[in-house]
Order: structure tokens, then C-alpha cells, then sequence
């Protein structure tokens, strides 16, 4: 259960924006200082240049692009270890799937 915890935020420095310019992992902190900028230029009054995260070295607003740029970075794998559905391989992320999978098996002590 900790390795699908850890490889669930996984650390990926460019989303990781909260608190105080990140702690090494993209979680729900994160999010929220992306939600807070949402929809703001560079000459609006909560801007925050952090969260200019896409296209790769901004473009002055926080949008989809940044929001996509955010999604992506949370859903990473670390080691991907615990990318494992569907199975037999995984799909390139640890996400609900993989939790799920985890559930089913929890106490088969499959994975």
C-alpha cells in the first residue's frame, strides 16, 4: 500500500507547486494553488507565475493547458511499480485502475 501511495503523488518538480514552491510530491496542495490561479494572465492580481506550467516556459495565462500539464504530472509513476492495470502490463500511469486492481487483490497477496 506505501509504494502505491508514494508512486501516487509522484515527484515531478514542474507540477509540484505547493507549499511554498513544492515538497516533492503533485497532491491535492498542489491543486489547490493551480485552482487558485485558474484562469488568470500575468497582469491579473493573483496571478502566479508557477502555475504557468504549459507550453513548456508558459505563455502569460493559467488554463487547460496548464490544467492538462498538472493532470499529467499527478498521474506520473515514479518507478512504476505499481502500474498495474490493466494488466498484464499497465497502461503508463498509477491511477484508479491500478488502485482498484490493488483492492481486488488485497488480501490474495498477489501484487
Amino acid at each position: 500500500m506505501n509504494m502505491l501511495a508514494d508512486e501516487w503523488l509522484a515527484e515531478t518538480l514542474e507540477a509540484d507547486l505547493a507549499p511554498d514552491g513544492g515538497d516533492g510530491f503533485v497532491d491535492l496542495l498542489d491543486w489547490q494553488q493551480l485552482a487558485t490561479a485558474w484562469m488568470t494572465t500575468s497582469a491579473s492580481p493573483n496571478w502566479d507565475a508557477m502555475c504557468d506550467l504549459a507550453p513548456d516556459g508558459g505563455d502569460g495565462a493559467v488554463d487547460l493547458l496548464d490544467a492538462a500539464a498538472f493532470a499529467d504530472a499527478w498521474l506520473a509513476p515514479s518507478a512504476r511499480h505499481c502500474d498495474i492495470a490493466p494488466a498484464p502490463d499497465g497502461d503508463g500511469r498509477v491511477n484508479l485502475l491500478d488502485f482498484a486492481a490493488f483492492a481486488e487483490t488485497w488480501l490474495q497477496d498477489t501484487y
